[in-house]
């Protein structure tokens, strides 16, 4: 697939960094940080890809890819206008992830994604905002909606374009795990608020040292905060 609208990078043309197995169905939800999040069969054949629509076209195999882009609607089944849809723009309502993280199913079936801001809307070094952002995907109208989003408001404040995480706690409260945030002195945040209202309950900000940097922006050469979880220190 020749698709170079977010990096333009031959050989880490797709960079996977997370699965997801669905249970339910048996298949896999893959993020590929330089071209969106794809579901895929045990046979490896595409379900749905959840991406902004702009680039796809025929693959190696002969199959037009853009066949499996869901559509992007409103909570009412509207199709956003395709200035949306190829993401060069967004909706007060709706945007697509960019170089995202950490994907995961929630148990209403919705997916739980950290959506890193990553060149959005196709527009690379630009200052941008990352968010922990949840969508239903209806497989049978190849549709996407957005549900709830938490991080937009918070601007380049918690913006991580790179490494990252969410989570869901049993308490139904979120998790966005911002892994680095650029700067003259980087640093992680970790939030959890509250769901649906967004409230902070929690914020943890981690100051880097980074001691043993070179100062060139490569693994090893910094340091950052990759995931994140909650981990009870006694049974409970």
């Amino acid at each position: 697939m020749d698709r170079y609208d977010l990096v333009e990078d031959p050989v880490d043309w797709f960079h996977n960094n997370a699965v997801w197995y669905s249970e339910d169905d048996d298949c896999l939800i893959i993020s590929g940080r330089n071209q969106g999040v794809v579901k895929v069969t045990r046979n490896n054949e595409l379900v749905w890809i959840l991406a902004p629509h702009q680039g796809w076209g025929v693959a190696a195999n002969g199959l037009d890819n853009s066949d499996w882009l869901l559509t992007a609607v409103d909570a009412t089944g509207n199709a956003y206008p395709d200035e949306v849809q190829q993401g060069t723009t967004e909706s007060p309502s709706f945007d697509w992830t960019w170089g995202q993280h950490a994907p995961m199913l929630l148990p209403n079936g919705n997916i739980f994604i950290f959506d890193n801001g990553f060149n959005r809307h196709f527009l690379p070094g630009e200052p941008s905002f990352s968010r922990a952002v949840e969508y239903r995907i209806d497989e049978a109208a190849m549709t996407v909606q957005q549900i709830w989003q938490y991080g937009k408001e918070r601007g380049t404040e918690c913006w991580a374009p790179i490494i990252s995480d969410v989570d869901r706690l049993q308490n139904t409260n979120r998790i966005m795990h911002s892994g680095i945030v650029f700067g003259p002195t980087s640093y992680a945040k970790i939030i959890e608020v509250t769901f649906p209202d967004a409230s902070v309950a929690s914020e943890i900000t981690l100051q880097f040292k980074n001691a043993l940097s070179d100062g060139a922006l490569a693994w090893g050469g910094l340091d950052l905060s990759y995931r994140s979880e909650r981990i009870y220190l006694y049974p409970r």
